[in-house]
């Protein structure tokens, strides 16, 4: 080759070289463009890079907001030129552009739920609620057994393969349409038993079940005990309080605990306990039960106060209990024990009387009260009460039974009332069965012009029925010039049936040293009748021969001076006065039989 044609050949190459890399200068800068987002709704767009060279690849990121799609065709720059909505890549051109885009909500599918196959149903259903819905809607099964039916467990699925919760009978709804199949079997009999127990018993109606069974509870304390709150409870797995008498058997067998606990007293009404319903105080009180009775208290009811404990009462009026007429209150003392000491008891805590039973003779609109007083019980007064024990009015009936004893009281007069160390009966009936009037004393502290009258029993104008029990060691004792008269019973203008029963070992006496005041006397240790009626035609009244402690003991000044140690017939009665003429007469059984009035 010549010098020529290797000259022409360089200058060709290093035309070429100038075409493919270019010549540049110190003068040439590289163009670099901008890629800008435009206005967006419901999403973002972020370029990478968002600055370069004609030509670099720019990747973007869609972000939409939640619930929204990218549209399709959308995604554009320079509003003209479509971007590859897959790779969302695109290569910068040599001008600056700007990115846009639309969002759109997306459409959601709506899928259904249906109740497939229930196995063994027998009427059972299954309702879903919603029956539709798009992916991840909650759905929420009710499920309806049939009687003596239930689901059977892990058998609860959609689409024969996912298992649904149990317990909450919800699932999320898939991407997809679900079917719901089940299967149900026969609820198994649970037994029910009864723990031990003490002072109580619990019986179940029914005896067992099923699960979902009403289970009620009959609940029946011993006398004086009441259910222990807090402890009434059935065991399966696991221990559940009973609230109220009843519960829902669940699906395993029970056991029901129970503790009862002794109470002061328990009101059962026309032979139903309901101590359980008063009030919500645990210890029972009389003072409770009377304050419930005011309220509560039904004609012709008959109420039972039942009682193991002793209490200290105020006064208590028994009449007008929510304006009920005729109605009886039993109070029976409960113990086990033959020691009196150890007997439930009632004290006054006061003065005057313990209980006023029935209304006197004179108020309209007056209620019929009786009273029952049986069982082994005390009522004991104060050594100063200032009133009768128990008073019986016009409208009141007492029936004293069983071992209850009347005793310890003291009624001193310092004004012109009369007085009456036990039973006042002023119009009304008072009916001695059984039991004792003992240890009472009605006693005058200085002149009046009243004396003291009825250690046991004083009897005006009212009935007085002994069949049974004994008054004894009752005492009337007067100041100096004071009357004293009948250290058992005594009776002015009313009467005294005696079928049963023994009266002994009362006393009249002084307080006061002196001579006998022959204008005041002292008479009748056993019995005085000032008048009215006195039937005998059983029980025993014994006098005094020289003051023996079972008789009943006339003295003065420790003389025998006085007169009818057993029984006295004020004077003025023509046909008693050849009986009470002799002095410390034991007169006892036959003696007298029949009936005396003037």
């Amino acid at each position: 080759m010549t010098n020529k044609h290797t000259c022409f050949f360089l200058v060709i190459i290093m035309i070429l070289e100038c075409v493919l890399i270019g010549c540049s200068s110190p003068n040439d800068i590289p163009q670099t463009y901008t890629v800008v987002i435009g206005q967006l709704v419901h999403g973002n767009i972020i370029a990478i890079p968002t600055t370069a060279l004609a030509g670099t690849e720019i990747t973007l990121i869609v972000n939409p907001v939640n619930g929204y799609r990218l549209k399709a065709g959308t995604l554009k720059y320079n509003a003209t030129t479509l971007i590859d909505e897959t790779t969302k890549k695109f290569v910068l051109p040599a001008s600056n552009v700007i990115v846009t885009a639309e969002f759109e909500i997306i459409p959601q599918e709506i899928y259904t739920v249906v109740i497939g196959t229930l196995t063994n149903a027998n009427g059972s259903t299954i309702i879903a609620n919603p029956t539709y819905g798009v992916e991840g809607t909650e759905i929420t099964l009710i499920i309806n057994s049939a009687d003596s039916y239930r689901l059977k467990a892990k058998t609860l699925k959609y689409n024969e393969t996912i298992l649904i919760d149990e317990s909450t009978k919800k699932f999320t709804l898939p991407a997809s349409n679900v079917s719901i199949t089940a299967e149900f079997e026969i609820k198994p009999i649970h037994a029910i038993s009864i723990g031990s127990l003490n002072h109580g018993t619990i019986s179940t109606n029914p005896t067992n079940g099923i699960e979902g069974t009403t289970i009620n509870l009959t609940i029946i304390p011993d006398d004086c005990y009441q259910l222990k709150r807090g402890t009434l409870r059935y065991i399966d797995e696991s221990d559940h309080l009973i609230s109220g008498t009843s519960f829902q058997m669940p699906d395993n067998d029970v056991i029901i605990n129970a503790e009862f606990e002794p109470v002061i007293a328990n009101l059962f009404v026309n032979g139903s306990n309901i101590a359980q319903n008063i009030g919500d105080d645990i210890d029972r009180s009389l003072s409770n039960i009377f304050s419930w009775l005011k309220s509560n208290a039904q004609d012709g009811d008959e109420y039972t106060i039942k009682m193991i404990g002793s209490q200290s009462i105020v006064p208590t009026n028994l009449t007008g209990f929510n304006n009920a007429d005729n109605i009886t209150i039993t109070i029976m003392g409960i113990s086990d024990s033959t020691d009196e000491t150890m007997w439930p008891t009632i004290q006054l805590n006061g003065d005057y009387t313990l209980f006023t039973v029935g209304d006197y003779s004179w108020i309209s609109n007056k209620k019929n009260i009786h009273l029952i007083l049986d069982g082994k019980l005390l009522l004991k007064g104060t050594s100063d009460t200032s009133g009768y024990l128990i008073r019986v009015n016009s409208t009141g009936t007492l029936n004293l039974s069983g071992s209850v004893k009347i005793t310890s009281n003291t009624f001193e007069n310092i004004t012109s009332t009369k007085t009456c160390g036990g039973v006042y009966v002023y119009e009304g009936i008072f009916n001695m069965n059984g039991g004792s009037i003992s240890g009472n004393t009605t006693a005058t502290a200085s002149y009046s012009s009243e004396g003291a009258y009825g250690g046991g029993v004083y009897v005006n104008n009212g009935t007085f029925n002994m069949s049974g029990g004994s008054v004894s060691g009752n005492t009337v004792t007067a100041a100096f010039y004071n009357e004293a008269f009948g250290g058992g019973v005594y009776v002015t203008s009313g009467n005294f049936n005696m079928t049963g029963g023994t009266i002994s070992g009362n006393q009249v006496t002084t307080n006061t040293s002196g001579s006998i005041d022959y204008y005041r006397d002292h008479n009748g240790g056993g019995v005085y009748i000032a008048d009215g009626i006195f039937t005998k035609t059983g029980g025993v009244i014994y006098g005094s021969n020289g003051g023996n402690d079972s008789n009943n003991i006339m003295y003065y000044n420790n003389v025998m001076n006085a007169r009818g140690a057993a029984i006295y017939f004020d004077t003025s009665h023509r046909r008693e006065t050849t009986v009470t003429e002799y002095q410390n007469l034991s007169y006892n059984g036959s003696s007298f039989i029949g009936q005396w009035s003037d």
